[in-house]
C-alpha cells in the first residue's frame, strides 16, 4: 500500500513537469509605452520692464548721456537732488564719484592746468564750499554749454547756485582752473575757462566769478585769446597767446602775453609783451605797443633797434619779391617818425635819416605834426601799401589815422 502511494505521487509530478516550460527561456518582450504628445504651449505675453522708481540718490544723473539732455537750470536741479537725497556719504564724496563718471577730471598739458573740484571758504565765514564748473549738450540744441557751480549748506539741506552762461554761449567745454583773491577784497574769486576748439585755432575766455549765498556774478573782464598759456602772478592774470593757426594767417605774426589786473570795477590789460624778435618790423610793433602801456623809455629803445645799419625788416619769404625794397624803406621811415615825436615831446629835434621814398614823413613832425603827418599819408597811398606788404591776413592793416596813434591797427 505504501509502494502504490509513491508510484503514484512520481507519476503525478513527471505529468506536471511536461506541461511546464523551461525555466531557462525568456518571458516575450512588454509591448512599448509611448506617452501622448502634448499640445505645444502658448509663447508667453511679452511683460513691460519695470518702470524705474525715482532716482532719490541722482542715480540716472550720474549717466553721461543724461548729463548731455540737459540744461544748466535742470543740471543745477538735479545736483542739488542729488547732494541732499538720504546716504551716508558727504557731499564732498558724492561729487568727486560724479564728477569721476563723468570724466571730469583735472588736466595740466603746460598751458592750462584745471582741476574737477575745490573747497574754497568763498564768503569768510569759516566753512568752505564747493566749486566745480561743468558743461551740458542740451542748452543749444546739441552745441556745448557751460557754468561754474557753487555747493553751500550742510549735509541735506545743501544749495546749488550757478554762474550766468559765458558771454561765448558756444563753447567745446568749461573747466575750473582754481578759486584766490584776485580783486584784494581778501575772499578767492572762482577762475575757470571756456574753451573752443576750431578747426586749425583753439581759444580760451578766462572768467572770474564772484559768490554770495544765493548769488554767483561773472566780474567784468574780457580776457580772451587763442592758443592760450594761463598763469597767475600774484593777483594778475597772464594770457599768453594770438596768434592763428591757419595756413593763410601769415608767418609773421607773434604771440604776445596780456597782464589782466582788476582795476576800476573790472579785469583790464595793464601791459602787454610780445615774444621778443630782432626784426625790424617787430620791433617797430613793439615800440607802439610799449607807448601803449606808457613804456616810453622802452619805445624809444625799439625805434632806434630799428634804425640800426644793417638789421633786416623781415625774412625775405615773408614779402613778396617785388615789394621788399619799399617794405624796408617804409619800416625805418615808420620808425623814425615815432622817435622823433617822442624826441620832440622832450625839446630835442627830431632825427634825420635815409628813408628813400618816403623821407618827407619824418619831416611832417616838425612842419604839421601828427594831422599834418596824416594829410601826408593820405597823400602817399604808396607807403601803406608797401608797409602792409607781407604775407598772412593776420597782419596789421596800416591806414593814415594809425601814423601817431598809440594803439595797434586792427588786422588785415
Amino acid at each position: 500500500m505504501r509502494r502504490l502511494a509513491a508510484a503514484l505521487m512520481i507519476a503525478a509530478l513527471l505529468a506536471g513537469c511536461g506541461r511546464s516550460k523551461p525555466a531557462t527561456e525568456p518571458a516575450p518582450p512588454s509591448p512599448p509605452v509611448t506617452a501622448p504628445t502634448p499640445d505645444p504651449a502658448p509663447a508667453p505675453d511679452p511683460k513691460p520692464l519695470p518702470t524705474p522708481a525715482p532716482a532719490t540718490a541722482g542715480d540716472d544723473l550720474r549717466s553721461e548721456s543724461s548729463r548731455r539732455t540737459l540744461k544748466l537750470d535742470e543740471l543745477r536741479t538735479r545736483l542739488e537732488a542729488y547732494l541732499n537725497a538720504p546716504g551716508p556719504s558727504p557731499a564732498r564724496e558724492r561729487l568727486s564719484t560724479l564728477l569721476s563718471g563723468w570724466g571730469v577730471r583735472g588736466r595740466d598739458d603746460g598751458r592750462i592746468a584745471t582741476v574737477p573740484f575745490v573747497e574754497a571758504d568763498l564768503n569768510g565765514d569759516g566753512r568752505p564750499e564747493l566749486v566745480t564748473a561743468l558743461n551740458v549738450w542740451g542748452e543749444w540744441k546739441g552745441t556745448p554749454s557751460g557754468a561754474a557751480f557753487v555747493i553751500s549748506g550742510r549735509e541735506g539741506s545743501y544749495r546749488v547756485d550757478r554762474s550766468p552762461t559765458p558771454p561765448e554761449a558756444y563753447v567745446d567745454g568749461v573747466a575750473l582752473v582754481g578759486a584766490r583773491d584776485l580783486t584784494g577784497d581778501d575772499l578767492p574769486e572762482i577762475v575757470w575757462v571756456a574753451m573752443d576748439h576750431g578747426a586749425h585755432t583753439g581759444s580760451a575766455r578766462v572768467l572770474v566769478s564772484r559768490w554770495a549765498p544765493g548769488t554767483l556774478e561773472n566780474l567784468p573782464g574780457d580776457m580772451w585769446t587763442t592758443f592760450a598759456k594761463l598763469e597767475f602772478d600774484g593777483q594778475e592774470i597772464l594770457l599768453t597767446g594770438g596768434t592763428v593757426g591757419s595756413a593763410g594767417a601769415g608767418l609773421t605774426q607773434r604771440a604776445a602775453t596780456s597782464r589782466y589786473r582788476w582795476t576800476n570795477g573790472s579785469f583790464t590789460v595793464a601791459d602787454r609783451r610780445f615774444t621778443p624778435s630782432d626784426w625790424g618790423y617787430h620791433r617797430l610793433i613793439d615800440g607802439i605797443n610799449a607807448e601803449s602801456f606808457g613804456r616810453t623809455a622802452d619805445a624809444e629803445a625799439f625805434y632806434r633797434d630799428v634804425l640800426e645799419p644793417g638789421r633786416p625788416a623781415l625774412p625775405l619769404e615773408h614779402l613778396p619779391p617785388e615789394s621788399r625794397e619799399a617794405f624796408g624803406h617804409a619800416v625805418t621811415a615808420f620808425a623814425r617818425f615815432r622817435l622823433g615825436i617822442l624826441l620832440v615831446q622832450r625839446g630835442e629835434g627830431a632825427p634825420e635819416g635815409p628813408d628813400g621814398p618816403y623821407a618827407g614823413l619824418t619831416r611832417t613832425i616838425v612842419t604839421g605834426g601828427c594831422k599834418g603827418a596824416e594829410t601826408w599819408g593820405s597823400a602817399n597811398p604808396g607807403f601803406f601799401e608797401a608797409l602792409n606788404a607781407p604775407y598772412g591776413y593776420q597782419n596789421y592793416n596800416w591806414t593814415p589815422a594809425d601814423l601817431c596813434s598809440t594803439q595797434l591797427p586792427n588786422m588785415k
